[in-house]
């Protein structure tokens, strides 16, 4: 056994996803550690195919069976990460299925804490994101005890040594679900950052990026996005937000480690050279990061979207493209029927009548010219 597990969960509706996560880190990541899928609900038949390719699996009895905010419940299953059984190994990377790698995650693997990035886009950036706001008298009681204008992580991707795993810790998971549940928006990330408030460590932003976040502002092509770990959780303009969607910026990329995902066996892992050796990660995470501010007029339109709706925008845009082209036909015809050479001396007389001294030197300087 390894001292370092690689861990993603689904159901029996995610599995093309997680096989594309696998193929990913396996074929461009060339992960050299233990895997696990924590399996809800699905078919022993199913998880044959992740077995014989030497991943480990975990059938997970629903940690919490109730919804809570937009995400389904299953997500709860990852708080059984924090139980005494996973202290087996020494680090754990943990990567949802809406993810796609490109590189080297060994670096994830020297966390020394709950490790986990920044969420960038969306209104849920700070910790006031992750909770629902039409009851002011919880949100009073937030304010109280946390600073909720703080950044606030990105459950998508979670890095931390098993050291921080303590007896009972999953019980106080349990307490502030019941403690917040009629307020919590985000499930087991709500969870993490409240539990973690003001102790974990943020990592590198291109650990956690969504390409149509960094695309929409740089107007980049795919491949020269920053990004290590693609993750859509965002949508960007008219860009679909899953990287499986047709027209995804990553779509064809997604499809060809999906491909391959037959070809993967984590008992003979393959050696890679990782890009990471020719990266400036820190460079690039500070790109990403300041990119509303480099950018700050994409907010605007986004702001503008936001307020008359993404149909009446495009169609504003589309009004506006007919209207300059109109423009354009019309001043073409009105060039066409000026004589414009007459206006070059049009010019020199309100120059000479409006500024004689000037135009005098001038006149000076060319006949120094002509004489030379």
């Amino acid at each position: 056994m390894t001292k370092n597990l690689f861990v993603t969960l689904a159901d029996k509706n995610y599995l093309d996803q997680i096989k594309q996560l696998f193929s990913s880190i396996y074929f461009n990541a060339g992960w050299n550690g233990d895997c696990m899928l924590l399996s809800h609900e699905i078919a022993d038949s199913d998880l044959e195919w992740f077995q014989s390719r030497g991943i480990l699996v975990k059938k997970c009895e629903p940690f919490y069976s109730e919804r809570l905010g937009y995400l389904p419940a299953m997500v709860f299953d990852r708080l059984y990460l924090f139980t005494e059984e996973f202290r087996r190994w020494d680090h754990i990377v943990c990567l949802e299925g809406d993810i796609l790698v490109r590189d080297s995650i060994d670096a994830l693997t020297k966390i020394d804490g709950f490790g986990a990035v920044r969420i960038m886009n969306g209104y849920r950036y700070s910790l006031f994101g992750q909770f629902y706001h039409y009851n002011q008298a919880r949100l009073n009681e937030l304010k109280a005890k946390f600073d909720l204008s703080r950044p606030a992580l990105n459950a998508g991707v979670l890095a931390f040594p098993t050291n921080i795993i303590t007896e009972g810790m999953t019980e106080k998971f349990r307490a502030i679900i019941d403690e917040y549940k009629d307020i919590m928006v985000f499930s087991d990330e709500t969870v993490f950052n409240i539990y973690f408030y003001n102790h974990w460590i943020e990592l590198p932003a291109v650990y956690n990026v969504c390409p149509s976040w960094e695309i929409g502002f740089r107007r980049c092509r795919p491949d020269d996005l920053k990004g290590i770990i693609l993750h859509g959780y965002s949508s960007f303009f008219r860009t679909p937000r899953k990287i499986w969607f047709p027209g995804n910026p990553v779509y064809e990329e997604w499809q060809a480690n999906l491909a391959k995902a037959d070809q993967i066996d984590f008992n003979k892992p393959m050696a890679i050279k990782g890009k990471n050796k020719v990266r400036d990660i820190e460079k690039d995470s500070e790109l990403i990061l300041n990119l509303p501010n480099r950018y700050f007029y994409v907010l605007i339109i986004r702001s503008v979207l936001k307020k008359i709706g993404n149909d009446q925008f495009w169609e504003m845009i589309d009004h506006i493209k007919i209207k300059l082209r109109l423009w354009q036909f019309m001043f073409r015809k009105w060039n066409r029927q000026r004589n414009w050479a007459q206006y070059p001396a049009r010019v020199f007389i309100f120059f000479k009548n409006h500024f004689p001294r000037a135009y005098k030197k001038l006149g000076d300087m060319k006949q120094k010219v002509m004489k030379n």
